[in-house]
């Protein structure tokens, strides 16, 4: 492969340990708003009456829910700005 190729979807997110979804998540952006900073995340979920169907959750947590995982690199996670009334 072309060593200067790189493909629409090249990297994972990291994964930090989140309380609200009972476990390990996706960390897809860090969020500033007037209200604090926010960790925008993501999971899937299996549904109860139908286990072969997947689905996937995304939530926006205050960032003091969510914490780092040894090993994962955060560094490239996007930080946005959101302002008042967005």
């Amino acid at each position: 492969m072309d060593p200067e190729y790189r493909p629409a979807l090249s990297t994972v997110p990291p994964v930090v340990r989140a309380r609200t979804a009972g476990g390990l998540v996706y960390l897809l952006a860090w969020v500033h708003t007037s209200g604090g900073l926010r960790a925008r995340i993501t999971w899937v979920e299996q549904w109860r009456d139908s286990p072969e169907t997947w689905r996937w959750e995304v939530a926006e947590i205050p960032a003091g829910e969510v914490s780092e995982v040894a090993g994962q690199v955060y560094s490239g996670v996007p930080r946005e700005t959101r302002g008042e009334g967005a």
